[in-house]
């Protein structure tokens, strides 16, 4: 069964890349973190004790595998921000997510570090493997490779 809500220590466990302890912590600070500067959103809230505990969609858990893999590369929250706008998850545009969370076909996603007011923030699956000429640096991060740690989480 495919869980419809997630704690943030469960998504926590399911982004650590180890089961170590230190690894489970890293995720959940991060977590924290990005739902404080608002790039990952819950969807609940409820108070019991001494702390809240927040609910997240699943989609809100794939962000988070996103976010982990800019994290990894030393973006900033501000370039996360910046690239983020371009691909929000939403239920208008969810095949390449599919498709690379199911692993059926390599998703690409190319950030724009060198960011310029008339320039594209981000580019999700493009169509050419290549870099626009005009931007002066970019990141590539494959969905496939930051999806897989969560495809049993998905049923795949």
């Amino acid at each position: 069964m495919i869980n419809t809500q997630w704690t943030a220590r469960e998504m926590a466990d399911a982004l650590a890349p180890t089961a170590s302890e230190a690894d489970r912590a890293k995720a959940m600070r991060r977590i924290q973190h990005w739902t404080t500067e608002e790039l990952v959103d819950p969807i609940s809230y409820r108070h019991s004790g001494r702390g809240t505990v927040r609910r997240y969609s699943p989609a809100s858990l794939l962000e988070a595998a996103l976010l982990w893999e800019m994290a990894e590369r030393n973006m900033s929250i501000e370039q996360m921000r910046l690239a983020q706008v371009v691909m929000r998850f939403s239920r208008e545009t969810p095949d390449p997510f599919d498709a690379a969370l199911s692993g059926s076909r390599r998703v690409l996603v190319l950030i724009n570090l060198s960011y310029k007011p008339d320039q594209r923030l981000a580019i999700l699956d493009p169509a050419e493997p290549t870099m626009p000429a005009d931007w002066t640096v970019g990141l590539w991060i494959d969905l496939n490779a930051a999806f897989a740690r969560l495809r049993p989480h998905f049923g795949g």
